[in-house]
């Protein structure tokens, strides 16, 4: 190629880039959420002691959407009503506990605590529509979410004898999910935007595997002890049952258990400003 049509295509990616970056603009947010869907959980009740010879148990259904969120975005004005967004988000969730409260056989009470909790990266590429132009201006946005999940249960055994902690960490394929959001944009100083949203956003997210990662007992690291059976965990549709031990099929392998939902729909509300060039 010639220097000559060098040049020239040089002008006109220069040219095509101040076109376009005229339409560009960066955001950033956070703010906070809570879990929408609720749902019944593994054995998520509680056990309250009465007395000696009486206990109460309760149902607790649970959500893993109530938390913190930030966000980052880029936008593309291709139309003066319509935006396209590209968004990625990190989502650090909030506990959800119960306890179970049990006499042992030398007359002491057994305390187990849960803890649940997940955490995620989500992608969303949405379409934003803003009928109005001004200093104030509403907007709807919408689009799919790829949600990379990561949950924990944290356990507790305490009692006279006994000092007990269990983290474990359920890992899975991504979850597709959907996102609707309701905001406004107000006009702060030439290129700056302030902005809040009412973000709906909906998916759950289905463990294929669990692994204990931390096991401590009276504060001593026995991870190493526990055989692959009790550390391990694969979730699935069907599981086996040899010799009548469901889902048990030897020391080596890792424990099966029926496939399990975690919900970790919300609803949001976030604040932040954009720029644009």
């Amino acid at each position: 190629m010639s220097n000559l049509r060098k040049f020239l295509l040089l002008l006109l990616l220069i040219f095509t880039f101040q076109l376009t970056a005229q339409n560009i603009y960066f955001g950033i947010g956070a703010g906070l959420s809570n879990g929408l869907a609720k749902e019944s959980y593994l054995d998520f009740y509680n056990i309250e002691i009465i007395d000696e010879d009486n206990s109460l148990e309760t149902t607790e259904p649970m959500s893993f959407g109530s938390g913190f969120n930030g966000h980052l975005k880029m936008g593309y004005r291709f139309h003066k009503d319509f935006d396209f967004v590209l968004e990625a988000s990190r989502f650090a969730g909030g506990k959800s506990s119960y306890s179970k409260d049990r006499f042992v056989s030398d007359g002491s009470v057994l305390n187990e605590r849960t803890d649940l909790y997940g955490n995620f990266w989500s992608i969303s590429p949405s379409l934003l529509f803003s009928p109005l132009e001004g200093r104030f201006s509403p907007y709807f946005r919408i689009g799919p979410s790829l949600n990379f999940v990561k949950s924990y249960a944290a356990t507790s055994h305490s009692g006279t004898s006994v000092d007990i902690e269990i983290l474990e960490e359920y890992t899975g394929d991504m979850a597709l999910g959907f996102l609707g959001n309701l905001g406004f944009n107000y006009i702060l100083h030439e290129n700056w935007e302030f902005f809040c949203e009412l973000r709906f956003h909906s998916f759950s997210f289905e463990p294929s595997n669990g692994e204990i990662i931390e096991f401590r007992n009276s504060g001593q690291d026995e991870l190493q002890s526990l055989e692959v059976a009790e550390k391990e965990t694969v979730f699935k549709e069907k599981i086996s049952d040899p010799n009548g031990e469901v889902g048990y099929t030897g020391p080596n392998d890792p424990l099966q258990r029926l496939s399990i939902s975690q919900p970790f729909s919300n609803v949001q509300f976030v604040i932040g400003i954009c720029f644009s060039l």
